[in-house]
């Protein structure tokens, strides 16, 4: 266990029958889980998460009648629900892990009857119905049902458990009503929103619900609103750089909800250590830490399963996050490289994400990023996926945390108060002067674009008439459209197949987007960047050479047999181009693009790429540029913006400064569609589940990256593990914020690394 494997299990293990325990934790293996292990009837011990399992448990009776120990997790599942399977035969199960498995429906009646149950875990899936009322012969010491949709009542047999040091979690639930035998919570008793809100004049409760019992637990005072959190996990209050962070000293985790005494902020902690009898839910090292950092990293909060912190009361607004990571299980010096300890850490349903997060090797890096607060809740949860080490060098494995740092992004500078009133007359001369100014400007514009354009006038750059334009596309023919989004006819001039694109008819905002696109192409030259044959001032024109497959839009969306023509090899070197492009772009002539999409990566008949519309680009100063999305500053106006689409940058959208990194995120939406073969979002879907980021993150979170890896190329002969890598590097680029994406230099990097892409870049240069 715990090795590097890979690939799906082979056919050959099928002839394993007397095969007694087969423990295949923490690799990587993919593909569907085989029937055959099913029928292994001697197999006593089955250990099989912590892998890239495609799919769900074999949809018929499993058999081993033997078998004390069954562990899977992380299934992503199918297109419908998956019903629980059927097991009834394992009646010796002592150790039961369906975890995070896609199951849907309720929970068989004869799982409560194994009489050899002692340990059962079938959270974060989305199983429905009741939990049996009455099971006073049911001993089980460890039940985790966290994160599913169970109703009715929390039976009292249940919660009694909790009394006598078993661990039971119910938290994330829809239940209606709570039975507790003696009437109080158990510190190892998990209630937290394990009901659905309820009305106290409809319904009778056994146990009358606090508010964080409830679902949509936010705050218990929404008078009282916070913009910050400060948390020393594990350890006693502190002072560090004139921040005060609280202590979280509670000793209990195995299934427990603690709220903060100020009800600010909390933790839900659930596992036990399997390795150990003794289970310990603080780490404490004092050793090989400096002064200035002891009291943040000297301790940390660690959980062998699921660890969330929730932050309360918090004002709605975007804040940074900070979370401090050290090892302080083991000595790091002297362990051996392949001890470690590997988790998941997800904050705000998916606003930030790390996969397999190696704490060893990142620590000493605070993960900072930004994140938004809309209902005055913060979650930040750490999830153990079963891959690192378990017993050695530690016996206390998972996700493990130091402190929690948070406060609002800091904001730009406020506008003058409106008691500081500017006269009448003052604002009269202000708007003449910017009027007068403003024409200035456009007259010079003008003027240094007709000296540009003389420049131009060479061999491979013509000025061409408009009535010779115009013949050549038979009158802008809509026969001749080959882009009907880029507005590009096809057309033929002294014998050379070119392609006309035509700008904005508005005047204005054509005449300003012709200026910045021929004074921008003019002066790149990169195999990846389009070059201009000739333009038509009199129109707004530009003249392209003609390219036989068109653009990006047409080879994955358009005819069949173009489509066929893009194996994997081609789609990779596509990706390339496009990196390579954009790197020229923001490093040797310091632009951003500002509008990447398919329909502007022009493709030749080798399928080379060829990135094109420079209408909407900009110069940068390597630290930002006004994305202006709206009237530029000079009230002179509206400026040309790009329509919007998914292929846009999130602070793009809302019309924040621009770095380069906009242009890193439309490229991770392209090498997404490039992958699975699909658009962004398909024609005329409002649900927000159909667009291709959350399709792509979704898989991520199960683990399951590669199922979205285009039909077409999996029954061709195409390199799994250089898609995933290729769908990871997109997953990095499509990051909300845009600190944490990639340059594109780094990018072009990491897709010619012969590592990670076997021969593809010798094949390619």
């Amino acid at each position: 266990m715990n090795n590097l494997f890979d690939d799906q299990l082979p056919q050959s293990f099928q002839k394993w029958t007397k095969l007694k325990a087969f423990n295949i934790r923490g690799n990587a293996i993919s593909k569907s889980i085989p029937p055959y292990i099913f029928e292994w009837y001697k197999l006593e011990r089955l250990v099989l998460m912590g892998n890239n399992f495609e799919g769900h448990l074999p949809n018929k009776i499993l058999g081993l009648p033997k078998l004390t120990y069954l562990s899977i997790n992380n299934l992503p599942g199918g297109k419908t629900g998956v019903l629980f399977p059927d097991i009834h035969i394992m009646e010796s199960l002592s150790f039961l892990t369906l975890r995070n498995c896609s199951l849907t429906g309720p929970i068989p009646d004869y799982i409560w009857r194994f009489t050899n149950l002692f340990y059962l875990d079938l959270s974060f899936n989305n199983l429905t119905g009741i939990i049996p009322p009455d099971l006073n012969q049911f001993q089980q010491q460890f039940v985790f049902l966290r994160s599913n949709n169970l109703s009715g009542t929390v039976p009292g047999w249940l919660t009694s458990l909790s009394n006598s040091n078993s661990y039971v979690d119910v938290s994330e639930n829809s239940f209606t009503n709570v039975n507790l035998t003696n009437g109080n919570i158990s510190s190892n008793l998990n209630l937290f929103e394990c009901c659905s809100q309820y009305n106290d004049t409809t319904v009778t409760m056994t146990h009358k619900l606090s508010k964080w019992q409830q679902a949509g637990y936010h705050c218990d005072n929404d008078t009282q609103i916070y913009d910050h959190l400060y948390i020393n996990c594990g350890g006693n209050a502190t002072s560090v750089d004139d921040r005060d962070y609280e202590a979280d000293t509670q000793s209990y985790g195995g299934s427990t909800f603690f709220l903060s005494t100020n009800k600010t902020w909390a933790y839900s902690s659930m596992g036990t250590f399997l390795e150990t009898d003794d289970d310990e839910f603080i780490l404490n090292k004092t050793c090989n830490i400096s002064n200035s950092d002891a009291s943040l990293y000297s301790n940390a909060r660690i959980a062998p399963i699921s660890l969330k912190y929730y932050g309360f009361c918090l004002k709605n607004d975007t804040y940074t996050v900070k979370l401090h990571f050290a090892e302080i299980g083991w000595d790091t010096n002297t362990s051996s490289t392949i001890r470690k300890r590997v988790f998941d850490v997800e904050v705000q349903g998916g606003q930030y994400y790390l996969r397999d997060f190696d704490i060893q090797k990142e620590a000493g890096d605070v993960n900072k990023f930004n994140v938004s607060v809309n209902d005055s809740r913060l979650e930040i949860h750490l999830y153990w996926t079963g891959k690192g080490s378990t017993y050695n060098p530690t016996k206390y494995y998972g996700p493990s945390i130091s402190a929690i740092s948070v406060y609002p992004v800091p904001r730009e500078p406020e506008p003058v108060p409106s008691n500081h009133k500017i006269s009448s007359s003052v604002i009269a001369g202000i708007v003449g002067s910017a009027l007068v100014f403003g024409i200035l400007i456009l007259a010079l514009s003008w003027a240094l674009f007709r000296i540009r354009l003389r420049k131009l006038r060479d061999p491979g750059f013509k000025n061409f008439d408009f009535n010779k334009l115009n013949a050549a596309t038979n009158g802008f023919d809509r026969c001749k459209l080959i882009d009907v989004a880029g507005n590009v006819y096809r057309g033929e001039l002294d014998g050379i197949q070119v392609a006309v694109k035509r700008l904005s008819e508005k005047s204005e905002e054509g005449a300003h987007e012709f200026i910045t696109a021929i004074g921008t192409i003019s002066a790149l030259k990169h195999p990846n960047l389009a070059t201009l044959v000739g333009s038509c001032a009199e129109q707004n024109l530009l003249v392209y050479k003609y390219m036989e497959n068109v653009s990006l839009q047409h080879a994955l969306f358009g005819p069949a047999e173009v489509k066929s023509e893009l194996n994997w090899e081609t789609r990779y070197k596509i990706c390339l181009g496009v990196a390579e492009g954009l790197a020229c772009l923001h490093e040797s002539k310091q632009v951003i693009h500002c509008n990447i999409k398919p329909t502007n990566i022009l493709l030749d008949k080798d399928f080379t790429v060829k990135i094109s519309d420079f209408e909407y680009s900009q110069f940068h100063d390597s630290k930002h540029v006004d994305a202006r999305p709206n009237k530029d500053e000079t009230g002179l106006g509206s400026m040309p913006k790009p329509k919007m689409t998914g292929h846009m940058a999130p602070e793009q959208e809302k019309g924040n400064r621009l770095t380069p990194k906009a242009d890193v995120f439309s490229f991770g939406i392209i090498t997404l569609e490039i992958v699975s073969g699909q658009e962004i979002c398909p024609l005329g879907s409002k649900d927000s589940n159909d667009y291709l980021p959350v399709k792509a993150y979704k898989h991520q979170v199960e683990g399951n990256l590669t199922a979205l890896v285009d039909p077409d190329l999996k029954s061709s002969n195409y390199e799994p593990d250089e898609a995933h890598t290729m769908l990871c590097l997109a997953m990095t680029c499509v990051n909300p914020t845009a600190d944490d994406r990639p340059t594109m230099s780094s990018v072009v990097k990491t897709l010619k690394d012969s590592e990670k892409f076997g021969g593809k870049k010798k094949n390619l240069l």
